[in-house]
């Protein structure tokens, strides 16, 4: 199990809370996050504490971008890359995009045109590029659905860009999460974020520290502890421990402050009744 640093104010704080929680591995945003990306602070908190890193990641939306922004969110990949590489991290982790001015097809052929020369820098770099798959945000075009995620795939090369597959944005777009996506996308995954969502109701106002998820036809969803949402949390974890693939799973609580805290402890406290929570692999170097 890992955990993911958005949300998170500084380094320490993400190594501790994982080591507090008996999680081996923490991801490392560059771009949204106050977290450091100063690759001598990362390796120092990881030898402290025994925690590897899983992923550097940024928000970069490559099949989004329009052609004045795709340079910049190409070098925010191209140095997720190469912090991935420095920090001993064997994933860098960016997005797709919603696309509203090109067709399904012209956005992927776009996209896998931009992505190529990443491909190969990481191929060089010895880290493997992943794709998150999310929900059509303000406009539709993301990797939103099974299908167009699979097309997109059948044209990598497996051992350079892998899925990092998040359910819950499978939800929230209105798929059947588990078991559909997860068994049909099963091949591709190489790493997981976790959380649970609902749709946000009157009552769940003020929100306070968490943050809002919103799908462009389905609405506004709130990040839940697990157990609590639309995605059937319990019978997914256990296929994936059942699995035995060695995908690290990350826990996503979209949250700061006791928000935070309170998501942490409910969501652990339910994997643990699942029977599946454990302490996590000291070295990244296992993957």
């Amino acid at each position: 199990m890992g955990l993911i640093s958005l949300d998170f104010d500084d380094l320490v704080t993400i190594f501790d809370t994982a080591v507090e929680r008996d999680l081996g591995w923490v991801e490392i945003y560059l771009d949204v996050s106050a977290v450091e990306s100063d690759a001598d602070r990362i390796r120092s908190a990881r030898a402290e504490r025994g925690i590897g890193v899983v992923s550097v990641a940024s928000m970069a939306k490559l099949s989004q971008a329009s052609e004045d922004e795709v340079s910049d969110h190409a070098a925010l990949i191209e140095r997720s890359i190469r912090m991935a590489a420095a920090v001993g991290a064997p994933f860098a982790t960016f997005m797709y995009g919603s696309q509203p001015t090109l067709g399904v097809r012209d956005a992927r052929e776009r996209f896998l045109r931009r992505v190529a020369p990443l491909a190969e820098l990481a191929a060089a770099s010895g880290v493997t590029l992943l794709v998150e798959n999310v929900f059509s945000r303000g406009t539709p075009g993301d990797l939103d659905s099974v299908e167009v995620t699979l097309d997109l795939f059948e044209r990598f090369d497996a051992a350079q860009v892998g899925l990092n597959f998040d359910p819950a944005n499978f939800a929230i777009a209105g798929e059947d999460a588990y078991p559909r996506a997860y068994r049909e996308l099963r091949h591709l995954i190489r790493y997981m974020h976790l959380k649970d969502v609902r749709p946000v109701t009157e009552d769940d106002e003020p929100l306070g520290n968490r943050r809002v998820l919103e799908d462009h036809k389905r609405g506004k969803f709130l990040v839940v502890p697990f157990g609590e949402g639309i995605l059937d949390v319990r019978g997914l974890i256990r296929e994936v421990a059942d699995d035995d693939r060695g995908v690290v799973v990350a826990l996503e609580p979209t949250a700061k402050g006791s928000e935070r805290t309170a998501w942490l402890d409910a969501s652990i406290a339910f994997l643990k009744s699942c029977g599946v929570m454990t302490a996590g692999i000291e070295s990244a170097e296992a993957l």
